[in-house]
């Protein structure tokens, strides 16, 4: 289940378009009045769970198929190739070459007009390191494409679509970090995971004054086919505005709307595990979610020793997302992979998903090569063949305080413990950072653990007020998992008199 994270955006990318007359794909009925969109891509979901699934050619020339990881970075697209690069638009595209771990032929097509218009291969569109011996046909395919955006400050290439379902983003001067997924399904399941495949995708032609650029995707899997619209606008944060119409083949109830993958190796309170001069290495330090009362929720990310699932229950969840607080250099010390520069990515549903739960996977892992958490929406209740399920979201990719950001005074900036100086237990250390000068004696604490033992809360002021420090003793029990919640009240909190962020914890033994 972990996964690659180096392949996902290996290689080069994008592309020539070849524009014949006719458009030849699964075809949606549609009249020339309307141009084409989300509605055509659900009827092409809808027939295709009609029927059994089968994948999309995956067939290699032995040379592609035998690529490492540094080969298929050799196969460069040519830049001067990319999609709208002489006509002036705000935006330019380019595609990915088949090969490595990245077999699945995808469709690609531009809609001019309102009409899609497949993009075929060519060699011509790619350098290649050494020369490519096999011919291909034009029909050979693409692995994904990436957009870019470069007259966007701070920003050139603003998302990119390889592997299965997954795809990428960022914000203005970050690096590419966390990985979206169109679809989860089955994770941490003993029957194994299934992963859907974006097995087409359609990029909307922008005008010269467009801010966003669309395109859609089809998903496809054994369990599932499903039409996807994404609306994009880079900037600071990066927004993709989406629209997911599911169509199940079978009942299905182990599925993750919204899906965030991300690594986290260690962080301050593990860095004894592993022998490395950087103090943290992750993509994402914390799990955020705003409820449906407007509670702020603070779940730190383990590298744990065994596989572990929370779920937290909010029929109104206002927000959810994988967070990476910790934006200093000096907590990671590393000039080549600058985790300092690794945006965040906050899910924001609209209108009414129903009764469902945020589920957080956390896996072992001994390498910063994988991915080992993930997190996702589930419905309460199973899909249902036969009907349409629509989910639509905002996801924001960029600095972990875009978007639904936390109404209390007191924000969690970050998470220390270690063994107990004296006598048994821990000692756990959680560090808010105030809007204002605090005064840490007018604050109240409240451990609540689901096994073992918690001690009083303690306050104490740093930086003048501007950060409160909360410590308290926990013992742990003979059970080899507890979760453990601190609660803060004081004067000017919410309703409930919450005053900070609700920090949420799992020790394991």
């Amino acid at each position: 289940m972990t996964i690659d994270r180096r392949q996902l955006l290996a290689g080069g990318g994008l592309l020539y378009l070849a524009a014949p007359a006719t458009w030849a794909a699964p075809t949606a009925r549609r009249t020339a009045a309307r141009s084409f969109g989300l509605s055509d891509v659900a009827a092409m979901a809808r027939r295709l769970s009609e029927r059994p699934f089968s994948p999309p050619p995956q067939d290699l020339p032995p040379g592609l198929k035998a690529l490492d990881y540094d080969g298929y970075r050799r196969i460069q697209f040519r830049h001067d190739r990319a999609l709208w690069i002489h006509d002036g638009l705000k935006f330019r595209a380019e595609v990915f070459h088949r090969g490595n771990i990245f077999t699945q032929k995808v469709d690609l097509y531009e809609v001019r007009d309102g009409i899609p218009r497949p993009i075929l291969y060519s060699p011509d569109l790619f350098q290649y390191d050494p020369p490519l011996k096999a011919a291909l046909p034009p029909d050979f395919g693409f692995a994904g494409f990436r957009l870019e955006a470069p007259g966007t400050p701070g920003m050139d290439e603003i998302a990119a679509f390889l592997g299965a379902s997954y795809f990428r983003s960022l914000g203005a001067n970050q690096r590419y970090g966390l990985s979206a997924r169109g679809l989860a399904i089955g994770t941490g399941s003993a029957a194994g995971e299934e992963f859907p495949l974006f097995r087409a995708w359609w990029i909307v032609r922008p005008k010269p004054e467009d801010e966003t650029i669309t395109v859609y995707g089809l998903l496809d899997s054994q369990s599932v086919a499903g039409a996807y619209e994404f609306r994009i606008t880079p900037g600071t944060a990066t927004r993709f505005d989406v629209s997911c119409r599911l169509f199940t083949r079978v009942v299905l109830d182990q599925v993750g709307i919204a899906p965030l993958t991300s690594m986290y190796l260690y962080g301050q309170d593990t860095h004894a595990r592993f022998d490395d001069f950087r103090p943290e290495v992750h993509d994402s330090d914390g799990l955020q979610m705003t409820a449906g009362t407007g509670q702020a929720i603070w779940r730190p990310l383990r590298n744990p020793m065994t596989v572990q699932e929370s779920a937290f229950v909010d029929p109104g969840v206002r927000a959810f997302g994988l967070m990476q607080r910790e934006t200093r250099f000096d907590a990671y010390e590393d000039t080549e992979a600058r985790y300092d520069l690794r945006p965040s990515a906050l899910v924001e549903p609209a209108g009414g998903w129903g009764a469902g739960k945020v589920h957080l996977f956390e896996l072992p892992s001994g390498t910063e090569a994988a991915d080992n958490i993930v997190a996702f929406w589930r419905p309460d209740a199973p899909l249902q063949p036969g009907r349409v399920h629509a989910f639509d979201y905002r996801l924001l990719w960029g600095a972990p305080d875009e978007g639904q950001g936390t109404r209390s005074r007191l924000k969690i900036a970050r998470t220390h413990s270690g063994r107990a100086p004296e006598g048994d237990g821990r000692l756990f250390l959680v560090d808010y950072e105030s809007q204002t000068v605090a005064d840490a004696g007018r604050f109240t604490g409240a451990v609540r653990v689901s096994a073992g033992e918690a001690g009083p809360v303690q306050f104490t002021a740093l930086d003048g007020g501007r950060r409160i420090r909360a410590s308290f003793r926990f013992i742990p029990p003979a059970a080899t998992a507890a979760d453990i919640t601190l609660d803060i009240t004081g004067p000017d909190g919410l309703p409930n008199g919450l005053v900070a962020e609700t920090w949420v914890y799992r020790w394991t033994a």
